[in-house]
């Protein structure tokens, strides 16, 4: 895959991250965890160039602290949504599939939905919405719900709160996962935290199951039941509010499986976006684990 700088509607400039374009495919986006790199999800990636023509989208100036950042409005949700027409119209993609993962399902959910016309599916695979209420919450979800506000801040408390997390459960639990690198590039600077800290919080504040109810595209919802990171009953109050919602619920793996390709999820994925009526997936009602009421 081959790295590209564009302009999005304020000039900030975005990462976009895709391989050669191949006439008559259909254009997937992939939202990436806010504060990470391609190379994180490049696995699946390569997976999904077998068919589609895959764009890499990387949040906006978390991860470019040479960039000034004077106005943390530039990391709100509504500059997440524009840069997501940018990059379509950037490529002269008139629509897309929409693939968010991790904080990344949260970006999806909300350009998807204040963009409607512009996404043809949608799929949301280890969803981080940090919803407070009605779903229960793992130790990750609490750190950012609680931690979070307060990086935001401003910069010294930014400083204060990654000097007193280093080495603790925060991070340390990831010692040996591959992905670590990759998941954790936000926290190994001051300003990328504080701005990681500003873009969480607007995630936070902003109201992604009322998001949720104003989907139209078809959409796949996929979680483990044993990550350790997201937990899927918050997934589930998503697939609640969304009308046409199919919801794949896993008992093995992990939050990472989505970036090693496990081969079931990518087919699973892969099945929602072309339409296959074998989808390997399930209405969360078939499997017991609710109702939409």
């Amino acid at each position: 895959m081959q790295s590209v700088r564009i302009a999005s509607f304020d000039g900030t400039p975005l990462t976009i991250d895709h391989a050669d374009f191949i006439r008559g495919r259909e254009a997937l986006v992939v939202a990436l965890p806010l504060g990470t790199k391609a190379p994180l999800i490049v696995r699946a990636a390569e997976r999904f160039s077998s068919a589609f023509n895959v764009l890499v989208w990387q949040s906006r100036l978390i991860l470019d602290p040479d960039i000034p950042l004077t106005d943390p409005a530039a990391l709100s949700l509504a500059s997440c949504n524009r840069d997501f027409v940018a990059l379509l119209d950037y490529f002269h993609v008139g629509g897309a599939l929409l693939l968010g993962y991790c904080s990344g399902a949260a970006a999806a959910l909300h350009a998807a939905a204040a963009n409607r016309d512009r996404v043809s599916k949608l799929a949301l695979v280890g969803g981080a919405y940090f919803l407070r209420d009605g779903c229960a919450l793992t130790q990750y979800e609490k750190d950012v719900l609680d931690l979070m506000p307060y990086v935001a801040a401003g910069r010294e408390d930014a400083a204060y709160i990654l000097g007193a997390c280093s080495g603790t459960a925060g991070t340390a639990h990831m010692a040996g996962n591959e992905f670590m690198e990759e998941a954790y590039r936000a926290y190994s600077n001051v300003e990328s935290f504080y701005r990681l800290g500003i873009g969480l919080t607007n995630f936070i504040q902003g109201d992604s199951r009322r998001a949720a109810r104003s989907i139209t595209a078809p959409t796949l919802i996929a979680e483990s039941r044993f990550d350790t990171h997201t937990h899927y009953s918050s997934s589930m109050l998503i697939a609640g509010d969304i009308d046409r919602a199919d919801v794949y619920v896993y008992d093995s793996g992990d939050h990472y499986d989505f970036c090693r390709a496990n081969p079931l999820l990518m087919e699973t994925i892969l099945r929602a976006f072309t339409g296959d009526e074998a989808l390997k997936s399930r209405s969360f009602e078939a499997q017991g684990i609710g109702s939409r009421e």
